[in-house]
């Protein structure tokens, strides 16, 4: 892997100041203390140049950022932020960072936000949240603690280049224990359809193992073994700068693989997420499932689903079910999934507002 800029520049300077004036003959060890004085003094001027210029950058993002999450209806607020340009102290320091909904009263506080360089590189970063986070809605809120959490971000050319976010033993207060929490994305060499937009970007977010608190009302067995979603974002060729700029492009979200193991349910389906005119969010699954039915049986006795639209459901989707193998203990259903204005259809039924 190449040295940053600034380092070659110092090492170039160390050697030239060496063979100019370092004699092997006289004053031997005067000079060598003078050659490493200068190098460490010389390395720290460029390495806060460089966080300067990083934190110039970072300042112009986060704006851009909060601009972009208020055209969907978010915000950011927090205590206190700090950029540090020492050689050993994080770049960035934000205190109870708070991500908010200014309607629906959904938020995320995380008490200890801080964005770190590797030793020798500007291009690489770990992110710390600290231990403990509160995910809140207009009824409830639930204290998330991840006491091993690994975070990563690289950049390139101003833009992420990759990142990945590993949370092991993550328990949610009142909720359940998640075993592992795998979040990670990259830049995408582009690959682009006959007057259509290309891919950006790939993500791709691995859950394994949520074991649900057994007195938490819930549908279903206490148990999710997986959930998967491998999703790439996608823009015409016009490289947007602002979210308002890639929406009217028509740029969107197209979902190439989720995956959902909830024991007796799972479901394997590809679509798209897009926004409408509204920036509402607009979902769009073809779904291939067992135990879709238990499911839907489920929801409506926990009164998360209607009544009406379970029972017509019910009869189009019995019609549509076949077993794939004879021993099969549920029927296989094929079957589009959507979510718009607030509304959950399956085959164009509303079961459900959310």
């Amino acid at each position: 892997m190449p040295l940053p800029h600034s380092v070659n520049i110092v090492l170039e300077s160390c050697v030239f100041y060496f063979r100019k004036y370092f004699s092997p003959k006289e004053n031997k060890d005067t000079w060598l203390a003078l050659l490493i004085s200068f190098c460490i003094t010389f390395f720290g001027i460029f390495v806060t140049l460089e966080k300067l210029s990083v934190i110039r950058k970072l300042k112009a993002e986060i704006i851009a950022l909060q601009q972009n999450m208020n055209m969907l209806g978010w915000d950011v607020a927090y205590q206190h932020v700090s950029f540090n340009t020492l050689f050993f102290s994080p770049i960035m320091e934000i205190k109870n960072l708070s991500v908010y909904h200014k309607e629906n009263g959904m938020s995320l506080t995380i008490p200890q936000f801080t964005l770190k360089p590797s030793l020798f590189s500007f291009t690489k970063y770990s992110l710390s949240l600290g231990k403990n986070q509160t995910f809140a809605t207009a009824a409830n809120n639930w204290t998330i603690t991840t006491p091993d959490t690994k975070l990563s971000i690289q950049i390139d050319n101003k833009r992420i280049k990759q990142w990945e976010a590993r949370f092991n033993k993550t328990n949610i207060k009142n909720i359940g224990e998640i075993e592992t929490i795998t979040i990670a994305g990259r830049q995408a060499s582009g690959s682009l359809a006959i007057n259509g937009p290309e891919t950006i970007f790939e993500n791709h977010i691995d859950i394994q193992n949520i074991s649900l608190n057994k007195l938490l009302k819930h549908p279903l067995g206490n148990k999710i073994e997986h959930l998967y979603l491998k999703t790439n974002t996608m823009e015409s060729q016009d490289d947007a700068q602002t979210f308002d700029e890639w929406h009217q492009q028509g740029g969107y979200i197209n979902i190439s693989t989720l995956i959902i193991n909830w024991p007796p349910f799972s479901m394997a389906a590809k679509g798209e997420f897009r926004f409408d005119n509204n920036k509402k969010p607009l979902l769009q699954l073809d779904t291939s499932s067992q135990g879709l039915l238990t499911l839907l049986n489920d929801l409506q006795e926990n009164g998360v689903v209607e009544r009406k639209g379970v029972f017509v459901a019910n009869i189009l989707l019995t019609n549509k079910a076949f077993k794939i193998k004879e021993n099969d203990i549920a029927s296989t259903i094929i079957t589009p999934i959507t979510y718009q204005d607030g509304n959950i259809s399956i085959e164009n039924i509303n079961i459900g507002k959310f």
